[in-house]
Parts: structure tokens; C-alpha cells; sequence
């Protein structure tokens, strides 16, 4: 049976607190010797710089409970991105970011995973992808940071002290803060390309229904899909702020664009439930940054 870790006077109770934001955890020392945590997850105030004392300690702390299981139960192996720890900077390797996208990885379709070079295995750096000089709010450390993967216009870098990930957008000449943690940048992807493909549009439009053919049926029919596929959108958005304010913290952060290219219809492929009602089904341009055209 499990015994509260008792590192202290509050962690003795089985609790650790994060004085600069009132994070609460609780831990337990296992029957191996090793601290385990009781929840997976915690709510700190992103805005905080400090990292949570259990995370200091060296347990496992997150926003969001993603596990492999659970993105291989929806998406399948074949569709999971994961990188080597080989990729990444040996002083990166070990953090909880690196780890879960070694471990538990993102589902493809939407976010893509950096390729790691040819030649040496490893990641580039933010250094070598874009020059950080040309970004007025970009953290001095910045080039040094592996970057991990790539949304719309946007390189993502992760910063191994913070665990924060970083968007840069080089044509655009700006940088956001985008996610307090690895996590929840794998729970935001998890929870878009679900939606992309399991989305379906209640009215069949090969539909024997004798007012198939009134075109105001059709209008008023499509406008209130539409209104459903919206409210997901906004629900995800909601569900993901309400633990990390960031990937929607305005209208002009990637994930803000990528939400309402989806609630307009866009980025469904064909092969997908949404993209198969094509009386619904808004194609990508030809010249989409992302997929080419390829899922209209």
C-alpha cells in the first residue's frame, strides 16, 4: 500500500503547493521507493515562470492526462508521430516535453512533427531556422531551442527550462507563447483531428426526403450544421482554456486560425464523414499551406 511521501510538512499530508500560483498536488511514495503522482494533472497559472515543487522534485507534472493508449485508440499506431530522444539536445532529452513526444507522440493530419536531419539525427534549432533577431518579443535564449514541429506558417520550438512551446512565424515576424506544457499541445491536436474525422453532418445529402429539393430547407439546414460544427469548435476552445489560457488566448494565435478554418468547413478530407458531404464540405485552396489541396 502506497504511504504519503513525507518531504516536508505539507508533503507529509500528501500534498505539495506551488506558493507562486496555488498549485496543489498530490504525491505518494510507492512500495519501489519512487514518488508517484495521484492525479495526472493540475491547473497552475500558465503566467507563473516557476516550475511546481513536484516537478522540482523530479515527479511527472502536466496540464492534461494524455496517454499513448488513448491516441492509439483513436487514431490507430500508424497514425501516431513520436520523436527519438536522439533528436533532441542532450540537456532536452530528459524533460517532460521531450518525453512525451518520445512516449505518447501527436496525431498527423493537422500539427506535423519536425523531421529530424538526415545526418545527425538531431532536431535544428530555432538558430538555424530562422533568424530570432527579427522577432521583437523573442526570449534571449530562443536559439538555442530545438524546434519540434510546424502549424500553418508557424515553426513550433520547445523551451526546455519553461516546458513552454513557442510559435514563430518568419513571414509574419512574430512569436507567441502557445502552450504551457507538451501536453496540451498534444491534447489540442488530439481533440482538432478528432473532430476533422469523426464530424458528420446529420443530413444525408443523398436523401430520399421530399424537401431535399426546397432550397430554403437546404439553406436553413445548412446554416444550423454549420451552427453545430461551430459550437465543437468553441467547445474545444472553452475545455482547453479553462486549464491553459494560451493556444487561445486572442484571435491571431495559430490554433485561433486552424479552429475557424474548421468551424468554416475547411480542412476535412474526403476520406473523413465530414468531407464525404460534399453539399457541406468546403475544400482547401490549392495553394493551402498545409495540405496542398489535397483533402479537397
Amino acid at each position: 500500500m502506497d504511504r504519503p511521501w513525507n518531504g516536508g510538512r505539507r508533503a507529509a499530508q500528501g500534498q505539495v503547493a506551488h506558493a507562486a500560483c496555488g498549485f496543489v498536488q498530490r504525491a505518494r511514495l510507492g512500495e519501489d521507493g519512487k514518488m508517484r503522482q495521484r492525479h495526472a494533472w493540475h491547473r497552475p497559472d500558465p503566467r507563473c515562470g516557476r516550475r511546481p515543487l513536484l516537478a522540482q522534485a523530479g515527479v511527472s507534472v502536466v496540464l492534461f492526462p494524455v496517454t499513448r493508449r488513448e491516441l492509439v485508440d483513436i487514431f490507430g499506431e500508424d497514425r501516431l508521430a513520436t520523436l527519438p530522444a536522439t533528436a533532441f539536445p542532450p540537456f532536452t532529452a530528459d524533460t517532460e516535453g521531450a518525453r512525451l513526444l518520445q512516449t505518447v507522440g501527436v496525431p498527423t493530419g493537422t500539427l506535423y512533427l519536425r523531421e529530424p536531419d538526415g545526418n545527425d539525427g538531431r532536431l535544428p534549432l530555432l538558430q538555424d531556422v530562422v533568424d530570432s533577431g527579427d522577432f521583437e518579443d523573442a526570449p534571449k535564449d530562443a536559439d538555442g531551442w530545438p524546434v519540434i514541429g510546424w502549424l500553418l506558417n508557424a515553426h513550433l520550438a520547445l523551451d526546455p527550462r519553461s516546458g513552454k512551446v513557442y510559435a514563430f512565424d518568419a513571414d509574419e515576424e512574430t512569436v507567441q507563447e502557445l502552450h504551457t506544457d507538451v501536453s496540451s499541445l498534444i491534447q489540442v491536436s488530439l481533440r482538432f483531428q478528432r473532430l476533422l474525422e469523426e464530424f458528420t453532418f446529420s443530413d444525408d445529402p443523398d436523401s430520399d426526403d421530399p424537401d431535399s429539393d426546397d432550397p430554403d430547407s437546404d439553406d436553413a439546414d445548412e446554416e444550423a450544421e454549420f451552427e453545430r460544427l461551430e459550437g465543437e469548435v468553441e467547445r474545444i476552445r472553452q475545455e482547453t482554456s479553462s486549464i491553459d489560457p494560451l493556444p487561445f488566448q486572442d484571435d491571431e494565435t495559430v490554433w485561433s486560425v486552424v479552429g475557424e478554418e474548421i468551424a468554416a468547413g475547411q480542412r476535412f478530407t474526403g476520406s473523413s464523414p465530414g468531407g464525404r458531404s460534399t453539399r457541406h464540405y468546403t475544400p482547401c485552396p490549392s495553394d493551402c499551406e498545409t495540405c496542398g489541396g489535397v483533402s479537397g
